[in-house]
């Protein structure tokens, strides 16, 4: 009985070196890729102290260079190079899956060890996906979530403020979307997708501290998969970890020119929800097409009355009572869309918000999703120092 046991035991030795042995090259560049993504991660963690380091650096400098070429790709094809390659990568990823999956059972039934090896080599590939995801998220763009707050960078002065002066805001939002009211369910939607850079262009006429990001950016691209964004109550993306803009079409177009400019912030930089929200409207209100510029007052109206509904009921209806009639009717024509893409119990626009909360905590944005509302801050702060 006892030889039997050592038999077994030297055995499962002998195929454990042997293990060991043929998949040395493997583990030793598993480990190499593990100890670089640490790295880099430490690196993103120790960033969050020195702001300023970040950047005049990173933001104004690193951030333009390493992302110019996948923004020159990304500018020769009218649709989204980062839908491709991630329905791509799901494709192979799950046949590969089954693949190793249905292999390694078979080999257990049978006994026969070696077919185990491709179930180690399928654990170390997962292993390197997931670090070079990472590495390339935190390169690409992570570090811009630790950059200076857009307040500092435009000398804004952020204050707690009364909500009769964002009472105030939201009258004075809504009196300028009015005046540029327009319907742009008819506008071509590649009409709207063009002139987004020509809206920033004009934009760093106006706003100097503009300049110090990167102006050149790939074209926002129609999501492909726009329909599966509408369930998971999406307006538009940007996957840091390839520089694209993508922006659901379907979406209500009173709001499709501010997604736009949207999410093209985020190329130039500004990873914080509420800043980007808030360059958008600065970009659509520079615009010379009253589509953007209905737009970003539109958007900008809707975030206060947002706020100032939280705050202050009584003022919100008031505000609410004397809106004019054709933006309360786009805002009930957005309610009806969104609630037309909602699931049973809203399961995709629940876990959908879910995940978007983790990642934004997980980089610093400690509101998580509600920090989408804090472009009402900044708009405040611009009215501040304009009547100062």
């Amino acid at each position: 009985m006892r030889m039997s046991i050592s038999k077994t035991i030297s055995g499962l030795k002998e195929k454990f070196t042997e293990f060991i042995k043929q998949h040395m090259r493997s583990l030793i560049s598993c480990a190499v890729f593990v100890l670089m993504t640490t790295l880099l991660i430490v690196i993103y963690i120790i960033s969050r102290q020195y702001p300023h380091f970040v950047y005049k650096y990173y933001t104004t400098g690193v951030f333009k260079i390493i992302t110019f070429i996948p923004k020159a790709i990304a500018r020769i094809w009218p649709f989204s190079f980062a839908e491709f390659f991630f329905v791509l990568f799901l494709i192979f990823f799950f046949t590969y899956t089954i693949i190793v999956i249905g292999k390694t059972i078979k080999a257990l039934i049978l006994r026969r060890y070696r077919p185990l090896h491709r179930f180690a080599r399928y654990c170390t590939f997962i292993l390197k996906t997931i670090c070079v995801l990472l590495s390339t998220f935190i390169l690409f763009g992570g570090f811009n979530y630790n950059s200076l707050p857009l307040s500092e960078v435009a000398g804004y002065e952020i204050k707690a403020t009364d909500t009769e002066l964002l009472a105030a805001l939201c009258r004075l939002l809504e009196d300028k979307a009015a005046e540029n009211y327009i319907d742009a369910t008819e506008v071509p939607l590649f009409d709207l997708l063009d002139e987004a850079e020509n809206a920033y262009a004009n934009a760093r006429e106006n706003y100097e501290f503009l300049n110090n990001y990167t102006d050149f950016l790939s074209p926002p691209k129609p999501a492909v998969l726009s329909t599966g964004m509408c369930y998971l109550q999406l307006s538009g993306i940007y996957p840091i970890v390839y520089t694209e803009s993508i922006v659901n079409y379907k979406a209500p177009r009173a709001t499709l020119p501010h997604t736009i400019c949207h999410e093209l912030a985020h190329q130039m930089g500004f990873a914080r929800e509420d800043e980007a929200n808030y360059i958008a409207f600065i970009a659509c209100v520079s615009s010379n097409r009253k589509e953007f510029v209905y737009s970003g007052y539109y958007a900008a109206f809707v975030y206060s009355m947002n706020a100032l509904y939280q705050y202050d009921n009584d003022r919100w209806l008031a505000v609410y009572e004397q809106t004019d009639p054709r933006i309360i009717d786009h805002m009930r024509q957005a309610n009806e869309f969104w609630d037309s893409y909602t699931t049973p119990n809203d399961i995709l626009g629940n876990i959908s918000e879910s995940v978007n909360d983790a990642y934004l905590n997980s980089n610093n944005v400690s509101d998580g999703v509600h920090s989408y509302g804090r472009i009402v801050d900044l708009l405040i702060a611009e009215l501040l120092q304009d009547y100062s």
